[in-house]
């Protein structure tokens, strides 16, 4: 998985950087469907830790009807049409981070390469984290991940309906995470490098809110900054 990460990302340096224009835009249109987002706020750090990320306190698995195994999971990732989901549920839509060095393009799975590495995994790539409750409905948090070292390709949120997980949005990215956000949200979380930083160390970090609007999940505000060096100085969030 390490060699294929270096690999997906030797590819993505190639290609070409979104246009800044383009990129204005699709920040536009996700402001004006969701708005500025209070779940998060940047402190003097512009550290994700520090993030005010106030968590609901989510249900012991016992008040669950049933949480979907793995195998259920794979199954129905498996099952479904991915590249059918809404494009503004895709990505972090991180833009290029440059800290003083060329900006690495994030890796964006196509829907083929997600689907080769589940068929492959046997569901022991898939991570399930702490679930959430939006609007009454409970949704499991999964992971893709590298059975190496849980690196995130691609994270899901997963709704049981009718006693069978439907995916309600999907999430790619560098080191992807989903998160329970304040409000009735999600909060995506990815990592962002400059051109040949190691993996172990990524130098920037992008978050953004999604928001339930009653029929799909909508991006909202993007917040990034810079992680905090080694001699403990650190950059603002944008």
């Amino acid at each position: 998985m390490r060699d294929e990460r270096h690999t997906l990302r030797g590819r993505a340096r190639r290609a070409r950087l979104i246009p800044a224009a383009l990129l204005t835009g699709v920040l536009a249109l996700a402001s004006a469907c969701a708005g500025p987002d209070p779940s998060l706020r940047v402190e003097g750090t512009a550290s994700p830790s520090n993030m005010e990320l106030a968590l609901p306190a989510t249900e012991p698995s016992s008040d669950w009807a049933t949480p979907f195994n793995e195998e259920q999971l794979l199954k129905a990732l498996l099952g479904m049409k991915l590249s059918a989901l809404p494009e503004a549920a895709e990505a972090t839509e991180a833009p290029a981070h440059t800290q003083g060095g060329q900006a690495a393009e994030p890796i964006r799975l196509g829907p083929g390469q997600i689907e080769e590495l589940l068929r492959h995994c046997n569901g022991h790539c898939l991570h399930i984290s702490a679930p959430a409750v939006i609007e009454g409905t409970r949704l499991q948090l999964v992971s893709l991940t590298s059975a190496a070292d849980g690196w995130g390709y691609v994270a899901f949120a997963v709704a049981d309906e009718g006693g069978k997980p439907v995916v309600k949005l999907m999430v790619k990215g560098d080191d992807v995470v989903l998160q329970p956000g304040r409000g009735g949200t999600l909060v995506a979380q990815e990592s962002m490098y400059l051109d040949d930083e190691p993996l172990c160390c990524p130098s920037g970090w992008s978050m953004r809110v999604f928001r339930w609007d009653g029929e799909r999940f909508v991006g909202g505000k993007r917040i990034q900054g810079v992680r905090t060096t080694p001699s403990g100085e650190s950059g603002e969030g944008q």
